[in-house]
């Protein structure tokens, strides 16, 4: 069985120029402004980002490891955040 990478990918919305885009574990240090308006991603909201994606790549990196070394059903995880309520997208501004 050939082994396989787990590369755990976020996506940011921007809620500025509304559009999204993706950053990926391998590539986290990346993420200091949109890349489509430029708007600037605060460096303690970058450090949350961060975290969170580095949890969720150990999290599916162990899933993986316990599929391929206790042939457990194999699982992932990925994240979305959404907006609900009177959080619309034309009021967030």
């Amino acid at each position: 069985m050939k082994k396989k990478m787990i590369n755990t990918k976020a996506k940011i919305h921007c809620h500025t120029c509304k559009k999204d885009f993706d950053i990926y574990f391998t590539i986290t240090n990346k993420v200091d402004f949109c890349p489509h308006c430029g708007a600037i991603v605060d460096e303690t909201m970058r450090k949350y980002i961060t975290d969170s994606i580095n949890q969720v790549q150990e999290t599916n990196q162990l899933f993986y490891k316990y599929y391929l070394e206790y042939k457990e059903p194999m699982f992932t995880i990925s994240l979305e955040g959404l907006c609900t309520d009177d959080a619309e997208e034309d009021n967030i501004n």
